[in-house]
């Protein structure tokens, strides 16, 4: 996948299983652990910021919920973000 899809794939994945363990986040991606730090890095840059907790539970969790309200979404694309959330929690 590109950066771009696996960036998305991993705020997806945090907002729908809240708090990931980065090696965790790097096997979904397939990616190694310093693309996943990249990953958080441009979604930082892009507004979206994560708690990085250490230690033995930590990893990685959304600061902010409410990252997405500023978007001038239509219903269409409203929709088709949360079908993309449902479709990843099955996995």
């Amino acid at each position: 996948m590109s950066k771009v899809s696996n960036t998305l794939k991993m705020l997806i994945l945090l907002k729908s299983r809240g708090k990931m363990e980065i090696q965790e986040i790097a096997d979904e991606l397939e990616v190694d652990k310093r693309n996943v730090n990249r990953y958080k890095d441009d979604l930082e840059q892009a507004g979206i910021y994560i708690n990085s907790t250490p230690g033995r539970y930590g990893g990685y969790e959304i600061e902010d919920e409410d990252y997405l309200s500023f978007l001038d979404l239509t219903l269409d694309e409203y929709n088709s973000l949360m079908f993309a959330v449902e479709q990843l929690k099955q996995y």
